[in-house]
């Protein structure tokens, strides 16, 4: 049979029980577009992404978050140098600009009321192998989710997990510099993992949400791996990547609960996620702005790096 045959309305065979494939599916220079018959390679394009549940084409936020931490890091280097291997084991530039380009620094965000360390430290990188990584899974599973979920949804979580890291980092690990991109990553993963919970869990409105590939959950329980391996990494808090799970899941529960058929077991769900998602922020900001009191010695990162590397530690990386 001709691989290339044509089906459509004039076939009298439809592509779908359900509905027809978008226009942005159609070769718009096809004839055979124009008139509404559709190609088999199109049909099933169409039919990978509905079963994929895919909304967009590219994962374009993925893309330009990707490319944004990549030009930082470049200018970081250019700027600061490369730090020796005892110093940042990352291949990256001196600690110190971690602090100097918005890192997570819980003095100056509690004392001088610096809240735009809140989102900053899910740009930056401790460095070069960090940011591979983080950049490898964003450009991969990150931006599926994006193609699923939608750009909008997707910039909330990964933006709302970031800052569920940083909060987190700086109430449990107050003392220390650190960067938050591989939290919001855990918290896109744990959005997802809500999203898996509330599909297997209840019955929801489209039937290929009920069945979940074990390939798919086996590839995204290594890249979570891959991800907390790094929590214990120098400038990079565990507590971060903690929080910044939590927060993705909670958010996850409410965003994700929405396919739900029952009405009660749709407002129970997401009413539970709201629940721990408010409870979670405003337990850590009170705790944060109340009760934890973080070294003072962060105010001055230069300083603070040279009494702990004691010798050939170089401050590069101030901006006056």
């Amino acid at each position: 049979a001709d691989m290339s045959t044509v089906y459509g309305s004039e076939s009298g065979t439809d592509v779908s029980p359900h509905r027809r494939p978008p226009a942005s599916y159609l070769k718009g220079n096809s004839p055979d577009s124009a008139g509404g018959i559709f190609r088999v390679e199109e049909m099933a394009d169409w039919a990978h992404d509905e079963y994929n549940r895919i909304n967009q084409k590219v994962g374009v936020l993925s893309i330009i978050i990707s490319s944004a931490q990549l030009l930082i890091l470049t200018l970081q280097l250019s700027m600061c140098g490369v730090a020796p291997l005892d110093v940042n084991p990352m291949v990256g530039p001196y600690p110190d600009a971690i602090s100097e380009w918005g890192g997570k620094n819980a003095y100056l965000t509690v004392e001088e009321f610096q809240l735009w360390r809140f989102v900053t430290p899910n740009f930056l990188h401790v460095g070069v192998l960090h940011l591979m990584v983080n950049v490898a899974i964003q450009l991969e599973a990150a931006a599926n989710f994006e193609r699923e979920w939608g750009s909008f949804t997707f910039l909330f979580l990964y933006l709302i997990s970031g800052v569920g890291c940083i909060v987190s980092s700086c109430v449990f690990d107050a003392d220390t510099y650190a960067v938050g991109s591989s939290g919001a990553l855990m918290g896109l993963f744990g959005a997802k993992f809500a999203q898996i919970t509330c599909n297997t869990a209840f019955e929801v409105e489209a039937p290929h949400d009920k069945g979940v590939k074990l390939s798919h959950v086996t590839g995204l329980f290594c890249m979570f791996a891959v991800l907390f391996c790094f929590s214990f990494i120098t400038y990079i808090d565990w507590s971060g990547h903690v929080g910044g799970l939590a927060a993705g899941y909670f958010a996850g529960m409410m965003f994700f609960s929405r396919p739900i058929i029952s009405t009660c077991e749709r407002i129970l769900w997401g009413g539970i996620g709201w629940i721990l998602f408010m409870g979670f922020f405003i337990g850590a900001f009170y705790w944060l702005f109340t009760e934890v009191e973080s070294d003072s010695d962060l105010a001055d990162p230069c300083s603070y790096f040279r009494t702990l590397f004691a010798e050939g530690y170089d401050c590069e990386c101030l901006w006056d």
